[in-house]
């Protein structure tokens, strides 16, 4: 099939997340099964990116990464250069192509990642004047995005949470149209290695028996990654370990964290690794004993927790994570209070092999979002 895929943003933007590596694996699986694959995204691409797509288009004069007027009128135009290449069925990452200008028989599947009202309600967790203001913001948006999505063929859910966002006030899709199919990863590319267990703990001048923990995601005030490194410093004064916190991921809140580890006498075991890429990421698991997400956001499925299952890491999170039950045995959800992390966290004990179930990996995703795509063209030439 010719598969079409609107994005405002993709790995090669500057402040890719979870839901661009989730993109990216799925576009990489359709393309191994044989299906064409093209993009339509904005700019800020660098040229020798090396993104899953037959085809690239960048919609002119759009910002970087984010959408804008000029985004949305693209959207509209029925003579968008990308239509020449006659795709069977688009695929809009959250609520990229609304007021998409589909050709009668092209079929049209959204892939929700979260609902507005949850972006309202993570905004009111995080309490900052910048969060504050986003709130009347997202609530206007709700009535654009239950168009949208009522008006899809499908909508992919990446999380039975996001199907009960979608189907809650205010966008009330109907449960027929909701397919549940979970983030998926390439499981193997975070492997537990032993060598790179001691490799990064070397080159950090982390001792073999410390006790170590990684975030990985955006560095955001949502995230909760402050939490984290408050958690390490009450580790670190109950005396029972030589407690690390490794911070993988670039952000706004960069400054600040750096800040409250120096307020915290925390600098010399706070390590800061910038972006990573996956191989870093996989050392950075390994290197591990814990995956800390004590997010304050309200999340679909974060794709750190299952990079971390799979490298055999126990994982602490918030109850904003929203983790699927069947995660329950190897992902713990606590308060987003640094104490409570920080008693999981010297308590937990890490594995040497995946304990991430098989329908979390890649080819089991793909083979879902294979057969919802199939199916929204074969409603949609009926």
């Amino acid at each position: 099939m010719r598969v079409l895929v609107i994005a405002r943003s993709t790995l090669a933007h500057a402040g890719a997340g979870g839901m661009e590596q989730a993109l990216d694996d799925v576009s990489r699986g359709l393309r191994d099964r044989g299906h064409q694959v093209s993009l339509v995204t904005t700019p800020g691409v660098a040229p020798d990116a090396a993104l899953p797509y037959d085809r690239v288009w960048h919609v002119s004069s759009a910002t970087p990464g984010r959408y804008s007027r000029v985004w949305w009128r693209a959207m509209k135009d029925p003579r968008a250069a990308w239509w020449a290449w006659e795709p069977e069925v688009t695929v809009s990452v959250s609520r990229a192509a609304d007021g998409l200008a589909t050709p009668r028989g092209v079929a049209l599947v959204a892939q929700c990642h979260g609902t507005a009202r949850a972006e309202v309600r993570s905004s009111l967790a995080t309490r900052t004047p910048r969060e504050l203001l986003k709130v009347p913001l997202n609530g206007a948006r709700s009535l654009r995005e239950r168009r949208f999505y009522r008006g899809a063929d499908a909508v992919i859910a990446v999380s039975q949470a996001v199907a009960t966002q979608l189907y809650d006030f205010p966008v009330r899709v109907g449960s027929g149209s909701v397919h549940v199919v979970p983030n998926g990863i390439h499981a193997g590319h975070f492997s537990f290695s032993a060598d790179a267990r001691m490799a990064v703990r070397g080159t950090l001048g982390i001792s073999t028996g410390a006790h170590v923990a990684t975030t990985a995601s955006r560095l955001h005030p949502q995230k909760g990654v402050d939490i984290a490194v408050r958690a390490l410093g009450h580790v670190v004064a109950s005396g029972e370990h030589d407690a690390h916190l490794l911070i993988c991921g670039e952000g706004p809140d960069r400054d600040r964290l750096h800040r409250l580890a120096g307020e915290l006498g925390l600098t010399a075991r706070v390590h800061f690794l910038g972006h990573v890429d996956r191989g870093r990421l996989s050392g950075a698991l390994s290197a591990s004993d814990a995956l800390l997400l004590p997010t304050r956001r309200r999340e679909g499925l974060p794709v750190a927790i299952l990079e971390a299952l799979a490298n055999g890491l126990p994982v602490i999170t918030s109850e904003g994570a929203t983790p699927p039950a069947d995660l329950a045995d190897v992902v713990t959800v606590t308060r987003t209070d640094p104490r409570d992390v920080a008693l999981v966290w010297a308590a937990c004990t890490r594995k040497t092999e995946s304990v991430l179930p098989h329908r979390y990996d890649r080819e089991h995703t793909t083979t879902a979002i294979e057969a919802v795509l199939t199916q929204a063209m074969g409603t949609t030439d009926a």
